[in-house]
């Protein structure tokens, strides 16, 4: 199944959800368009699961087996990539609360202003 975003933004949203006294987990995923229409929305069980902070890893997988499966193969979080990629280079780790480093503000003015349009 392939199926084609319109507009240039598709923003995925996914979930986990963990069941400690059957020890699985539940994750959800939703993609919608830049219209804010549901593209795609899927919730796969996972059996077996023994601890809780491994559902939003596992949720995160999937968001990534999802859109192999259906040939978005550009899936990219811009903002986080410029982050990773300048951290990496600088050999400096960044944690913020509520912003992100001086380097990366120009990236996310840029992703607010696409979500505005």
């Amino acid at each position: 199944m392939e199926t084609h975003p319109t507009g240039s933004i598709v923003k995925i949203n996914f979930d986990g959800v963990f069941e400690k006294e059957r020890s699985r987990l539940c994750s959800g995923i939703i993609a919608r368009n830049a219209h804010d229409e549901v593209l795609i929305s899927r919730a796969v069980i996972h059996p077996n699961v023994g601890l809780p902070f491994a559902a939003e890893a596992i949720a995160c997988l999937w968001v990534v087996k999802t859109c192999i499966e259906i040939g978005w193969s550009e899936v990219a979080n811009q903002l986080a990539h410029v982050l990773a990629t300048v951290s990496l280079k600088r050999e400096e780790p960044a944690y913020m609360y509520g912003g992100v480093p001086c380097f990366a503000v120009r990236r996310m003015e840029a992703e607010r202003q696409c979500e505005l349009d």
